[in-house]
């Protein structure tokens, strides 16, 4: 994908952060940033950290230049410091570290922002380096990050009623907790996916206040302005469960309401969609048509992304009389 005018990397990106320093990088030169090469502390944009599912760049963006890349497989993003001008966090990668900024307060103050970004971004990675390139992929789907706390399944190992960040790539989902414990899956075999809820709901408040004469009515709607304000609560009634053969996850979801999550997801929804209308094949509509007629017309649904390859092979058996 191209950046500038004369620098092209060999890979797509997803982000790309401003760089002030970095340090014991082996894949680099130089490894090290130094004050000669004005990179400690600067804040000009002059250079650049592009990272994508499999593969990062640092970039010389002035000149034009690649410092270094590497591979995602054993990168990973670590938080340095919050405080009111921004985020600051280490991408680890060979060893050293390449220190990025991210300027500006409000959702960065408390660092969730941040927190965010680098649990979306290790878990692409992770994603990425257990599904290979040659795996099914649903290209219509973008990536999104959905912060959820994991309520209870059947073949996934996590803890339940523990905070858990999902990934949704093309390739499929990635499910992340505690930093530590990442459970990958592709799209190929998914069954089904569900979305419910009642979206943002608001809990408490409806103080109406009172009193005798103009002061007493005054007073009274300042106390029940106040006492509004501290016992409003609103609760995201979202939930997102998903089924494969013998395997399956609900999630309560905190970033999402129901229909967030539904155009989030929509590129998966789509594919579950268009593979149950076109692979509902009546008899009569395969009259005429040879053995191998039949499975060139699966092969072109399996192109489409509508068959995966396990459900191609399974009806091709059957065709051919093997099981």
């Amino acid at each position: 994908m191209e950046f500038s005018r004369d620098v092209i990397l060999d890979f797509s990106y997803e982000e790309v952060f401003d760089v002030w320093a970095w340090s014991d990088v082996h894949s680099v030169n130089p490894p090290s940033s130094s004050k000669t090469s004005r990179a400690l502390g600067d804040r000009s944009g002059r250079f650049k950290l592009y990272v994508g599912q499999s593969r990062w760049a640092l970039v010389e963006v002035n000149a034009r230049k690649i410092l270094g890349t590497g591979s995602m497989e054993h990168a990973k993003f670590r938080q340095k410091s919050v405080n009111v001008n921004g985020a600051n966090f280490l991408f680890e990668v060979d060893g050293g570290a390449i220190q990025i900024k991210d300027a500006g307060a409000g959702y960065w103050l408390n660092g969730e922002g941040h927190k965010t970004a680098a649990r979306h971004m290790n878990l692409v990675g992770r994603l990425d380096s257990t599904v290979s390139e040659s795996d099914f992929v649903i290209q219509s789907q973008e990536t999104t990050t959905i912060e959820t706390v994991f309520l209870g399944g059947a073949g996934i190992p996590l803890q339940t009623y523990e905070k858990s960040s999902i990934v949704i790539s093309v390739k499929g989902f990635a499910v992340g907790q505690g930093g530590t414990s990442v459970w990958t899956k592709s799209f190929e075999d998914l069954i089904g996916l569900q979305i419910s809820g009642e979206g943002l709901l608001q809990s408490g408040g409806g103080w109406i206040g009172g009193g005798f004469g103009v002061g007493g009515a005054l007073k009274g709607a300042l106390f029940a302005t106040v006492m509004n304000s501290l016992t409003t609560r609103t609760h995201n009634d979202c939930y997102f469960r998903f089924v494969y053969p013998g395997v399956e996850g609900t999630f309560q979801v905190l970033s999402h309401t129901p229909r967030d999550l539904e155009i989030a997801l929509s590129g998966v929804k789509n594919w579950i969609e268009t593979r149950r209308i076109d692979t509902t094949v009546t008899p009569q509509s395969n009259q005429g048509l040879t053995t191998v007629e039949q499975i060139e017309r699966l092969h072109q649904l399996v192109e489409k992304g509508i068959l995966s390859k396990t459900e191609f092979e399974k009806e091709k058996s059957k065709l051919l009389g093997l099981n």
